[in-house]
Parts: structure tokens; sequence; C-alpha cells
């Protein structure tokens, strides 16, 4: 069976990183806000010590801070347990289904 070497695929990126040209920090936090502010919906990703959940999610980003809409659920639990979350956003979905 393969065995996966996860040291290397952990530092991959921070690799090939390294050497790489970096946008000014102003200019790549107007972005990063210019394309949360775009969009509504993400994934948020918590967990606790016995799972973890991935729910898509509408939110609001008011002064750099996410406020989310929601009817209650499992995630809650994780964020009652851990305050570390992920958040995934996306741009639209715009392919052809799998016929």
């Amino acid at each position: 069976m393969y065995q996966l070497d996860y040291d290397s695929a952990a530092s991959y990126w921070i690799e090939r990183d390294r050497d790489s040209v970096h946008m000014e920090t102003a200019a790549l936090k107007e972005k990063i806000e210019a394309f949360i502010g775009a969009h509504n919906t993400c994934a948020l990703a918590t967990a606790s010590a016995d799972m973890v959940r991935n729910t898509p999610i509408e939110y609001n980003y008011v002064k750099g801070c996410f406020y989310f809409f929601s009817e209650g659920g499992l995630k809650f639990k994780g964020l009652k347990e851990n305050k570390n979350v992920g958040i995934a956003i996306f741009e639209p979905y715009g392919g052809a289904f799998f016929r």
C-alpha cells in the first residue's frame, strides 16, 4: 500500500512560495475585502472532540467581522467546544452537472 509522506505534502506550498513575488499587504487586504463583500455564502467548518461539521451558510461581513444566519444545528456544538473555525468562500458554480 502507498505510504503518503505527510511532511513533504505539508511543506509543498511553503517551499514553493519561498521565492514568490508577493502583493503588498494593503493591496492584498483590499482585494480580500472586495471578494468577501461581493459574496454572501460560505462553507463554515467547526469541530469538537468527536465530530467535524462543514455547513454552507449565509453571512454578512461588517467592519471585518462575519455574521452568520442559522436556524441552529450541530455546528454550535463545535463552536461551544472550539472557537477555531474554517471558512471557505467560492465563486458561484457555473459548470454543468454530471449527466
